[in-house]
């Protein structure tokens, strides 16, 4: 259906996300997003919260493709 291809708002959807990982992380567990290469730095700003670490990854073409990070604590 066309709502599965359009997100609506995407920082929302990835805030909802990691209050989910929030809830149900272990302390050193991890996370993998794929996202839209123009959305990386507002996305990984929203994942780099307290109690996380994160990183954007790039695809084989060198776009940001993708944020994997980790529960610190």
């Amino acid at each position: 259906p066309h709502n599965a291809l359009i997100a609506g708002d995407v920082h929302l959807m990835y805030q909802n996300l990691m209050d989910f990982c929030t809830v149900h992380l272990k302390p050193e567990g991890y996370f993998y997003f794929e996202i839209n290469e123009s959305e990386g730095s507002n996305i990984l700003k929203i994942c780099n919260i307290e109690s996380f670490k994160s990183e954007l990854v790039k695809d084989y073409s060198g776009k940001d493709r993708f944020v994997f990070g980790y529960r610190i604590s």
